[in-house]
């Protein structure tokens, strides 16, 4: 392992992929399962609309995420981020990441605002609804997913599909 992989923190690697491919399958699946099916809960079970609004997200404030800043400001969920700390996408570059068809992203789009989840701030340009994420139904998903998450991670220890490295000294 390169001096440059590890550093002031615990790094999880994954000691022989080869020889535990699949029960890492089998608890990634599991746990990709699980988080599918709360988010379903979320969307009214349409795919379409939770991968949307995840690229809606994603585009919001990944480009901000690298700030020691904004992470300190906004690493909690109850922080609401307003429309302009996003940055919008529109439904081109939407089609474009998911794969679906424009026609289908604005139908999905307009259904996405009616449910409060997404705004339309200029023609063309969506951001996350401020305070859409700290709704009770999203909270209790996120915290879920948080816990589902920690889960998988530490059966992959356990079933060591993960190793753990100490930090350096």
């Amino acid at each position: 392992m390169s001096s440059s992989a590890k550093g002031k923190h615990p790094r999880i690697i994954g000691p022989a992929p080869e020889a535990t491919s699949r029960l890492f399958v089998l608890a990634y699946v599991r746990y990709f399962q699980r988080v599918c099916l709360l988010k379903a809960e979320l969307f009214e079970r349409d795919m379409d609309l939770m991968i949307i609004t995840g690229v809606i997200g994603l585009a919001g404030i990944e480009h901000k995420i690298r700030d020691p800043d904004f992470r300190l400001r906004f690493a909690s969920i109850d922080v609401v981020l307003g429309l302009d700390g996003q940055r919008g996408t529109n439904a081109m570059s939407i089609a474009a990441a998911t794969g679906l068809p424009r026609e289908t992203v604005r139908r999905k789009i307009k259904r996405l605002i009616e449910m409060g989840v997404v705004a339309r701030r200029d023609s063309g340009d969506y951001v996350l609804q401020p305070g859409a994420l700290q709704s009770a139904p999203f909270v209790r998903a996120i915290f879920e997913i948080f816990e589902q998450t920690v889960r998988m991670i530490n059966e992959c220890i356990e079933n060591e599909i993960f190793a753990v490295l100490p930090p350096d000294d």
